[in-house]
């Protein structure tokens, strides 16, 4: 449910430069295991020596801690600072630095932030941001699920891989192109952050006639700005990185707050892909693994948009037509369980099995509830 994608407002643009470091003369961490929940790369890092789960977010400008982590690292913070995500502004302070450990690498962050993650449906307490990608050869074969971050000078990609190209931004975001539905290349926004496939502003998706004919259902979509409404629809076909994708799942939001482009790519398609980053010198190497490739994308079947609430799912929006409007389910409800078993995070992703899968939910009140998962966009 989250588009992801922030940065700090334009008098606070350029962050103070972390300092990265490499133990017993390291060049590279190795390949390093991750886990990829709800469209995420998540990985156990030390932040000043205490274990702590993080996503890997290129989309966020500056690390971010929650301010419930930051309080129990005791770690004071300074000025505050507006964020601006896609759709909107969210307030934050600095806070005081911090060392993060990945295996033999150290990186000094001397100005995070801290922000209420929670907010937007982000369970994990931090957000790895642009810094780590600003300063490292960033090695993601995500189909894999392993990764390593290397010193840049020290590494040459294997001769099948294609390069792209990473066009800097004043706002230290980075381009590239893509190719919606057969029109001219566009540049775009990518976003490990992001958990929608692709996300396009109304006005552009008016203007180019994207997703003309096909079927469309109000959603909502979170980030460091909160719940905002948008629209969901797909797309016939997609060409990135050399791959043609098709039936992909489009966002389409009204109140794009992100001048570098109107398009962002997020975690549900560049999942497809190994990706080896250089920002250093503005370039990127890809690599689709053929059989994600050819793998449909997961979609809503349940028309639910829920949070993690107290060993819960709370439901902020039930999308008009769907099934979970046809069960007669309502923002504000709560879910306990989901056939018997306990409404936790492992089972976030239960609305986006088969079409046709019914499903028993057990509502706050003790009341139950059958949902048949349908495609309703």
């Amino acid at each position: 449910m989250s588009l992801g994608a922030w940065r700090i407002a334009a008098a606070q643009a350029t962050p103070p430069r972390a300092t990265i470091r490499f133990a017993d003369g390291a060049s590279d961490t190795g390949w390093l295991g991750f886990a990829f929940g709800n469209e995420a790369v998540m990985l156990t890092v030390h932040v000043n020596g205490r274990p702590v789960q993080a996503l890997l977010d290129n989309g966020a400008s500056q690390t971010a801690l929650d301010f419930r982590l930051a309080a129990a690292l005791g770690l004071g913070h300074g000025d505050g600072v507006l964020v601006e995500g896609i759709s909107g502004p969210a307030g934050a302070a600095v806070l005081q630095p911090i060392l993060v450990q990945l295996g033999a690498l150290s990186i000094a962050l001397p100005t995070p932030i801290v922000l209420d993650l929670q907010k937007s449906g982000i369970t994990q307490p931090m957000l790895l941001g642009r810094e780590v990608f600003e300063h490292l050869i960033v090695d993601m074969d995500l189909p894999n699920r392993r990764m390593a971050f290397r010193q840049p000078g020290t590494f040459t990609p294997s001769p099948d891989m294609m390069t792209a190209p990473l066009v800097p931004q004043p706002s230290r975001a980075r381009l590239t192109p893509i190719v919606l539905e057969g029109q001219a290349p566009v540049l775009a926004m990518f976003d490990l952050g992001s958990e929608e496939a692709l996300a396009v502003s109304a006005a552009y998706a008016a203007d180019q006639k994207l997703g003309v004919g096909r079927r469309a259902a109000q959603w909502v979509s979170g980030g460091v700005e909160g719940i905002e409404p948008i629209r969901i629809t797909s797309l016939a076909e997609v060409r990135f990185g050399g791959a043609l994708l098709k039936d992909v799942p489009v966002s389409v939001v009204d109140h794009w707050n992100r001048p570098e482009s109107a398009v962002n790519i997020g975690m549900p398609l560049l999942s497809r892909f190994r990706l080896i980053t250089d920002f250093g010198r503005d370039r990127m190497w890809l690599r689709a693994d053929d059989r994600a490739i050819r793998s449909p994308f997961d979609r809503n079947r349940s028309g639910l948009a829920c949070l993690p609430k107290g060993g819960a799912f709370l439901i902020v929006f039930v999308a008009p037509g769907s099934p979970g409007a046809a069960a007669g389910l309502h923002a504000g409800d709560v879910i306990t369980a989901i056939n018997g078993a306990a409404a936790t995070p492992a089972l976030r992703a239960w609305g986006s099995a088969a079409a046709g899968t019914t499903a028993t939910l057990t509502l706050g009140d003790g009341s139950k509830r059958a949902l048949t998962l349908a495609d309703y966009f």
